[in-house]
């Protein structure tokens, strides 16, 4: 199964692109970032993938949208292991915290 990582870029401590530059430099592991931000203007999406981002989705975006990038995304990296449970139990995942996050601040 592969593996998929959303990042934002508006985070506590630090910008999410900075983690994504560490990330590339130190990990041995080829891991898709797509990143989902509100920092959208065509220079942040530029230095996004620039940095090695596979996609850049801006805020406000369609779930439906990022859960077919997903989806993609996850099929390219393990197109023969694809288990349609996991990335179901995955998506719902997605739903769940995506809804937790709207509604408990």
């Amino acid at each position: 199964m592969g593996f998929l990582l959303i990042l934002d870029r508006i985070l506590p401590d630090m910008d999410g692109l900075d983690i994504l530059k560490e990330f590339r430099e130190k990990s041995k592991v080829q891991i898709p970032i797509l990143i989902l931000s509100a920092l959208n203007t065509d220079s942040d999406i530029l230095s996004g993938l620039q940095l090695g981002a596979i996609d850049y989705i801006g805020k406000p975006f369609s779930i439906y949208l990022l859960v077919q990038k997903a989806l993609n995304l996850l099929k390219e990296k393990s197109p023969d292991r694809m288990d349609r449970t996991i990335i179901l139990l995955f998506m719902l995942k997605l739903y769940f915290c995506i809804f937790a996050r709207w509604v408990i601040p």
